[in-house]
């Protein structure tokens, strides 16, 4: 950017603030200081430090000082020096503060302000670059780059006056909103903020990243500001992505920084930012900077689509939270070959906010840790798609997913080993409007967290929803702990109708229930299993004041049709009314068993009561076509109760056994890639002995579907790959399959779940 100086100008000001007293910073030691802020604290009103060349780490505050703190631009108008003297908060703290009533006579000139880090472990959150609090300095020819903070990371002003001029804003990140620049009001007292841009040596706010409004943000609350001149933006229309959209802010952009690209895009961990992205073959390297070069609307919406790999900011500068575009899915090349991961410490892993109808597919988000309301994914205002993802290992006071105010689908995913409040709360505030679609999904081993109080646990938690329609979910091994009734398993709190077909809740425990029911209008829990959970109550519920019913039918409930119950008083005068239909059943629901932490182990043995005694009439329900294991749902006459649905005759347990053999297959679930190429299973095996060898795969009903060696195989390590064809090169539809290895007399037999 080439500023509009005058000379003349500047050295009015010099010869002006030369009549007071000049104090020269030189970190060289041929100056009064070596240090900035040792000048400003041997300053009085009105002096002038004259700052030489060099990076000089630290961390200033003006002090309530009205002085000139200055490059050598000031005296010669060369702009090199904003490039060449360089203030670096080395990531800790704020960079620049000015919070004591500060004038526009306190004036920064002609610098590079960098690597401010202002989030919570400091007792920070804004302003890591140029901090402004009930002050108003003039802010003239800056560099303000790579600064981090949750939000307002290069300038947060508050109640403020403050003079902008020629400053340059970009690469700075923001954790929530405002990478570049935040305008806000602060309580207790709160002033608005009357800032002056100035319209002839404008600034330049661009390249930054945030959860959303990446370069600018006004709180909602504040007056609206209209003269804000903007030389270059990131884009020359922005939205929500780069610009808050309340009603108060106006701006005048001359030029964009970057055109957006009309066209899916590709990602690898490999690649390069400097490629085009327009193919496989030439991947740029972040997903970020994917999603800020994309353009989508309604009537051409995206894919970006990510190659296998880790994707995380120690390995290769992944920029956290993705801020989400409307109309753009992010699609990974499978749950475990996709991983993104390791944010920092408070940052979430992605963010929407009035992002419509965008979607994540096909990856693992992992690692994501929160002390202060951090979430995995943070969703608000934007209709929301989650395909076959798995959220493993969030730690902190927030929830896995959050989505507020829109609607949300979440099917063919897994929640695990996650700590936290819980790990999906999904609802609504402010008299908005939402449905909900969740269908195949395994909760296991989420818990509270030490940063949510060791309170929380809770799988599943719908509020505020008009229509919420749940099926074939598996909730197992999860702890919920609290001294609050309320906090449960899964709460269904103030909503209009809740369908909740086909789900196997089991082998769960710790401090409340089961189900909490609060204040809904109708639920209706069909062809379910809930049995064998340790909690003092099966179901809690409260009054209301408006009926509430709770409607069953054909499940598996533990106690039959009188279960352990609590119910709260409340203030209105209706309590919940169970209706106790047809069907249900006491008895034990009989899985298959086997190892307690794998999903497939809750499957329906050949005896199970649960079999053919779902609905007899499952007209109107719109159940799904595929149970959770990919099987049709209805095998037979009648649908099956719970989440699996038996598929008739497979193998028996005597056949399925340890051995030396070592098989195990990898990865499995595995599916088709997204990535625009097959996804292989590989089955990995050691044979003790030289013989002859078949290794064949089976489906449920024990047909065989592939034959993949039938001969001699030599003794050792051997690999062989599935790519979920059949003998006719044709593909099989998704479920349960069985790869089994015989070799002589031994007989060894392996499940893989293929998802297509």
């Amino acid at each position: 950017m080439r500023y509009i100086f005058s000379l003349i100008i500047l050295l009015l000001l010099y010869a002006t603030n030369t009549l007071c007293n000049t104090i020269i910073v030189d970190i060289n030691g041929t100056g009064d200081f070596i240090a900035i802020q040792a000048g400003i604290e041997a300053a009085v009103e009105s002096d002038t430090l004259l700052v030489y060349p060099g990076i000089y780490y630290e961390n200033i505050n003006f002090n309530g000082k009205n002085i000139v703190v200055a490059s050598l631009l000031l005296t010669t108008g060369d702009e090199s020096y904003i490039y060449n003297t360089i203030i670096d908060a080395n990531f800790n703290g704020r960079v620049v503060t000015f919070e004591n009533n500060e004038t526009n006579d306190a004036v920064l000139m002609g610098f590079t302000i960098q690597n401010g880090f202002a989030i919570t472990i400091f007792d920070l959150d804004e302003g890591a670059g140029i901090y402004v609090d009930f002050s108003s300095p003039s802010l003239k020819y800056l560099k303000i780059i790579n600064n981090t903070a949750i939000f307002g990371a290069g300038i947060s002003i508050s109640s403020s006056n403050a003079c902008f001029e020629g400053l340059i804003i970009k690469q700075n990140h923001a954790f929530k909103n405002a990478g570049g620049l935040t305008i806000f009001r602060r309580a207790p007292y709160p002033e608005n903020s009357y800032p002056i841009f100035n319209s002839e040596n404008r600034c330049s706010i661009y390249n930054n990243t945030a959860g959303y409004a990446a370069d600018i943000y006004i709180a909602e609350n504040h007056i609206p500001i209209t003269n804000i001149h903007v030389d270059t933006l990131t884009v020359i229309d922005p939205d929500w992505n780069y610009v808050s959209q309340f009603p108060n802010l106006e701006l005048d952009i001359q030029h964009q920084w970057q055109p957006q690209i009309e066209a899916d895009l590709y990602v690898s961990s490999d690649g390069d930012d400097d490629n085009s992205g327009l193919s496989a073959f030439e991947p740029f390297k972040t997903i970020q900077w994917a999603l800020t070069r994309i353009k989508a609307d309604s009537l051409h919406p995206r894919n970006i689509y990510l190659a296998p790999g880790i994707y995380s900011p120690e390995l290769n500068d992944q920029q956290f939270p993705l801020n989400m575009r409307a109309n753009v899915s992010v699609v990974g090349a499978g749950m475990n070959e996709i991983f993104l991961t390791d944010p920092y410490p408070e940052c979430n892993l992605i963010y929407a906010y009035y992002d419509d109808n965008y979607s994540v597919k096909s990856m693992t988000l992992s690692n994501c840790t929160s002390e202060y309301l951090g979430y995995a994914v943070f969703s608000e205002y934007s209709r929301s798609n989650f395909d076959y993802i798995k959220i493993f290992n969030y730690d902190g006071d927030g929830e896995a997913i959050r989505n507020y105010n829109a609607d949300c689908k979440i099917t063919n995913s897994i929640f695990f080993d996650n700590k936290g409040l819980g790990a999906i709360k999904l609802g609504t505030v402010y008299d908005n409007h939402a449905n909900v679609y969740l269908n195949n999904l395994i909760f296991s081993d989420n818990q509270p967290s030490i940063y949510s109080d060791n309170d929380g646990g809770i799988s599943l938690s719908i509020y505020n929803i008009d229509y919420a329609k749940i099926t074939n979910c598996l909730f197992i091994n999860n702890e919920v702990d609290s001294d609050f009734w309320f906090l449960s398993h899964i709460i269904f709190n103030n909503n209009s109708n809740i369908d909740f077909f086909n789900n196997t809740i089991t082998c769960n425990s710790g401090y409340g229930s089961v189900l909490t029911f609060d204040n809904n209008n109708e639920i209706n829990i069909r062809n379910c299993i809930i049995y064998d959970n340790n909690t003092p109550w099966l179901f809690s519920d409260s009054h209301s004041d408006h009926p509430m019913y709770v409607n069953l039918s054909h499940s598996i409930i533990d106690g039959g049709t009188e279960p352990a119950i609590i119910h709260i008083a409340g203030p209105g005068e209706y309590s919940v009314e169970y209706n106790w239909e047809e069907g249900i059943l006491g008895l034990e629901p009989g899985f298959i068993e086997g190892d307690p932490e794998d999903p497939l182990s809750y499957q329906l043995l050949y005896d199970s009561p649960a079999i053919d005694s779902g609905t007899p009439d499952t007209t109107g329900l719109n159940l799904p076509e595929y149970d959770l294991a990919g099987n049709p749902r209805i095998y037979g006459d009648y649908i099956d109760i719970g989440a699996y649905e038996w598929q008739g005759v497979g193998f028996s347990d005597d056949l399925i056994k340890l051995s030396d053999y070592g098989l195990t297959c990898f990865p499995n679930p595995f599916h088709l890639s997204g990535y625009g190429r097959s996804h292989f299973v590989t089955i990995h095996f050691t044979l003790p002995v030289n013989q002859e060898t078949e290794l064949v795969i089976y489906n449920i009903k024990g047909q065989r579907i592939k034959t993949l060696h039938n001969g001699i195989l030599e003794s050792g390590v051997h690999e062989f790959s599935w790519d979920g064809k059949n003998n006719n090169n044709k593909s099989v539809p998704s479920g349960v399959y069985f790869v089994s290895l015989k070799q002589n007399r031994n007989h060894v037999i392996s499940k893989i779940l293929y998802l297509r």
